[in-house]
Protein backbone atom coordinates (compact mmCIF):
# COMPACT_ATOMS: atom_id res chain seq x y z
CA UNK A 1 0.00 0.00 0.00
CA UNK A 2 1.39 3.16 -0.64
CA UNK A 3 2.28 5.54 1.96
CA UNK A 4 -0.13 8.87 1.82
CA UNK A 5 1.43 11.52 3.16
CA UNK A 6 -1.14 12.00 6.99
CA UNK A 7 0.40 8.49 7.54
CA UNK A 8 2.83 8.28 9.62
CA UNK A 9 5.10 6.07 11.43
CA UNK A 10 4.22 3.93 14.16
CA UNK A 11 7.14 5.01 16.30
CA UNK A 12 8.61 7.67 19.00
CA UNK A 13 11.36 8.50 21.32
CA UNK A 14 9.01 8.16 24.50
CA UNK A 15 5.85 6.77 25.79
CA UNK A 16 4.55 10.10 25.98
CA UNK A 17 5.07 10.92 22.20
CA UNK A 18 3.34 8.37 21.33
CA UNK A 19 0.79 8.83 23.66
CA UNK A 20 0.23 12.37 22.41
CA UNK A 21 0.01 11.67 19.03
CA UNK A 22 -3.11 9.31 19.44
CA UNK A 23 -4.83 11.18 22.06
CA UNK A 24 -4.43 14.40 19.44
CA UNK A 25 -6.10 11.86 16.44
CA UNK A 26 -8.63 10.44 18.74
CA UNK A 27 -11.23 11.89 17.10
CA UNK A 28 -9.76 10.62 13.68
CA UNK A 29 -9.14 7.36 14.82
CA UNK A 30 -12.40 6.19 16.43
CA UNK A 31 -15.20 5.17 13.83
CA UNK A 32 -18.75 6.40 14.76
CA UNK A 33 -19.88 3.21 16.65
CA UNK A 34 -16.44 2.96 18.43
CA UNK A 35 -17.03 6.74 19.75
CA UNK A 36 -20.99 5.45 20.85
CA UNK A 37 -19.69 2.20 22.28
CA UNK A 38 -17.34 4.80 24.89
CA UNK A 39 -19.58 7.63 25.19
CA UNK A 40 -17.72 10.09 23.17
CA UNK A 41 -19.99 12.42 21.42
CA UNK A 42 -18.15 15.31 19.48
CA UNK A 43 -14.99 15.77 18.40
CA UNK A 44 -14.55 18.87 20.76
CA UNK A 45 -15.98 16.65 23.64
CA UNK A 46 -12.90 13.82 22.56
CA UNK A 47 -10.35 17.19 22.29
CA UNK A 48 -11.29 18.14 26.01
CA UNK A 49 -10.74 14.99 27.67
CA UNK A 50 -8.01 14.87 29.98
CA UNK A 51 -5.42 12.25 31.27
CA UNK A 52 -6.62 10.49 34.34
CA UNK A 53 -4.30 8.01 34.89
CA UNK A 54 -0.81 6.92 33.46
CA UNK A 55 0.61 3.57 34.66
CA UNK A 56 2.78 0.87 33.59
CA UNK A 57 1.31 -1.99 31.91
CA UNK A 58 3.07 -4.94 33.23
CA UNK A 59 2.69 -8.37 31.48
CA UNK A 60 3.34 -11.30 33.29
CA UNK A 61 5.09 -14.53 31.19
CA UNK A 62 3.21 -18.14 32.22
CA UNK A 63 7.31 -18.89 33.49
CA UNK A 64 7.53 -16.31 35.96
CA UNK A 65 4.48 -17.74 37.87
CA UNK A 66 6.94 -18.97 40.10
CA UNK A 67 8.21 -15.86 41.40
CA UNK A 68 7.06 -14.32 44.84
CA UNK A 69 7.06 -11.11 43.21
CA UNK A 70 5.94 -9.03 40.48
CA UNK A 71 8.78 -7.45 38.83
CA UNK A 72 7.88 -4.00 37.41
CA UNK A 73 8.07 -3.71 34.00
CA UNK A 74 9.00 -0.50 32.08
CA UNK A 75 8.16 -1.44 28.36
CA UNK A 76 4.31 -1.13 28.17
CA UNK A 77 2.41 2.24 29.88
CA UNK A 78 -1.53 2.60 29.89
CA UNK A 79 -2.77 5.81 29.32
CA UNK A 80 -6.43 6.40 30.59
CA UNK A 81 -8.30 9.58 29.09
CA UNK A 82 -11.80 11.13 30.37
CA UNK A 83 -12.95 13.70 32.55
CA UNK A 84 -11.55 14.84 35.47
CA UNK A 85 -11.46 11.38 37.74
CA UNK A 86 -13.65 9.22 35.69
CA UNK A 87 -11.72 7.06 32.91
CA UNK A 88 -14.17 6.75 29.47
CA UNK A 89 -11.14 5.26 26.95
CA UNK A 90 -7.17 4.10 27.56
CA UNK A 91 -4.31 3.83 24.94
CA UNK A 92 -1.70 1.37 25.72
CA UNK A 93 1.88 2.07 24.07
CA UNK A 94 5.01 -0.33 24.25
CA UNK A 95 8.61 -0.55 23.52
CA UNK A 96 8.69 -3.97 21.81
CA UNK A 97 12.16 -3.64 20.62
CA UNK A 98 13.47 -1.97 23.24
CA UNK A 99 14.22 1.16 20.61
CA UNK A 100 11.29 3.21 20.01
CA UNK A 101 8.02 3.49 21.45
CA UNK A 102 4.89 2.68 19.12
CA UNK A 103 0.70 2.97 19.92
CA UNK A 104 -0.70 -0.33 20.99
CA UNK A 105 -4.22 -0.38 21.50
CA UNK A 106 -7.20 2.22 21.65
CA UNK A 107 -9.96 1.17 23.59
CA UNK A 108 -9.82 -1.38 26.19
CA UNK A 109 -13.11 -0.61 28.17
CA UNK A 110 -12.57 -3.00 30.87
CA UNK A 111 -9.20 -1.25 31.61
CA UNK A 112 -11.41 1.80 31.53
CA UNK A 113 -14.27 0.82 33.90
CA UNK A 114 -12.05 -0.83 36.35
CA UNK A 115 -9.96 2.14 36.86
CA UNK A 116 -13.41 3.90 37.52
CA UNK A 117 -14.14 1.95 39.98
CA UNK A 118 -10.83 1.87 41.92
CA UNK A 119 -8.75 4.64 43.36
CA UNK A 120 -4.69 4.25 43.99
CA UNK A 121 -3.70 2.01 41.17
CA UNK A 122 -0.33 2.11 40.08
CA UNK A 123 -0.34 -0.65 37.43
CA UNK A 124 -2.43 -3.08 35.70
CA UNK A 125 -1.28 -6.67 35.38
CA UNK A 126 -2.18 -8.75 32.55
CA UNK A 127 -1.07 -12.74 32.84
CA UNK A 128 0.28 -13.71 29.51
CA UNK A 129 -0.97 -17.32 28.12
CA UNK A 130 -4.02 -17.16 30.75
CA UNK A 131 -5.88 -13.96 29.60
CA UNK A 132 -6.23 -13.09 33.39
CA UNK A 133 -5.81 -9.49 34.70
CA UNK A 134 -5.07 -7.76 38.16
CA UNK A 135 -4.92 -4.07 39.05
CA UNK A 136 -1.99 -3.35 41.34
CA UNK A 137 -2.80 -1.36 44.13
CA UNK A 138 -0.59 0.41 46.89
CA UNK A 139 -2.03 -0.20 50.79
CA UNK A 140 -0.47 0.86 53.29
CA UNK A 141 2.73 -1.10 53.49
CA UNK A 142 2.92 -2.86 50.83
CA UNK A 143 1.41 -3.49 46.87
CA UNK A 144 -1.73 -5.72 46.62
CA UNK A 145 -3.59 -6.87 43.57
CA UNK A 146 -7.78 -7.05 42.46
CA UNK A 147 -8.99 -9.26 39.79
CA UNK A 148 -10.69 -6.92 37.19
CA UNK A 149 -13.49 -9.90 37.07
CA UNK A 150 -13.89 -13.07 39.00
CA UNK A 151 -11.76 -15.82 37.64
CA UNK A 152 -13.07 -19.64 39.70
CA UNK A 153 -11.11 -21.13 37.55
CA UNK A 154 -7.94 -20.03 39.05
CA UNK A 155 -9.91 -18.91 42.68
CA UNK A 156 -9.19 -15.36 42.59
CA UNK A 157 -12.02 -13.02 43.00
CA UNK A 158 -12.63 -9.67 41.87
CA UNK A 159 -14.20 -8.46 45.47
CA UNK A 160 -10.89 -9.53 47.14
CA UNK A 161 -7.47 -8.37 47.41
CA UNK A 162 -4.58 -10.59 47.44
CA UNK A 163 -0.77 -10.14 48.52
CA UNK A 164 1.51 -10.94 45.42
CA UNK A 165 2.73 -14.18 46.23
CA UNK A 166 -1.12 -15.61 47.32
CA UNK A 167 -2.17 -14.27 43.53
CA UNK A 168 0.88 -15.97 41.65
CA UNK A 169 0.53 -19.17 43.72
CA UNK A 170 -3.32 -19.22 42.80
CA UNK A 171 -2.08 -18.75 39.04
CA UNK A 172 1.03 -20.99 38.68
CA UNK A 173 -1.85 -23.89 40.06
CA UNK A 174 -3.69 -22.72 37.55
CA UNK A 175 -1.38 -22.96 34.99
CA UNK A 176 -0.06 -26.34 36.12
CA UNK A 177 -3.85 -27.46 35.87
CA UNK A 178 -4.11 -26.29 32.25
CA UNK A 179 -0.69 -27.57 31.53
CA UNK A 180 -1.81 -31.00 33.25
CA UNK A 181 -5.57 -30.72 30.68
CA UNK A 182 -3.72 -29.79 27.79
CA UNK A 183 -0.13 -30.98 27.72
CA UNK A 184 3.10 -29.19 27.21
CA UNK A 185 1.60 -27.04 24.02
CA UNK A 186 -0.18 -24.66 26.32
CA UNK A 187 2.38 -23.67 28.38
CA UNK A 188 4.88 -23.48 25.05
CA UNK A 189 2.31 -21.32 23.36
CA UNK A 190 1.68 -23.85 21.06
CA UNK A 191 -1.78 -24.72 22.04
CA UNK A 192 -4.79 -22.20 20.56
CA UNK A 193 -7.61 -21.77 22.93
Amino acid sequence: MKKEENQVENNYSTPGQAFDYAKANLHLILNESQMRSYGLGSKEEIMKMVTTNDIPLIQVPMDKLKDSTIVPASDARIYALGEEKTPRICITVRNPTGKFWIISTIGLKKYASALASQQDVTAIIEVLGLEINLLELQSSDEKIYKPITDYPEANIYEGQTYKATEVLRSLEAYRAELEKKFGKEFSSGLLER
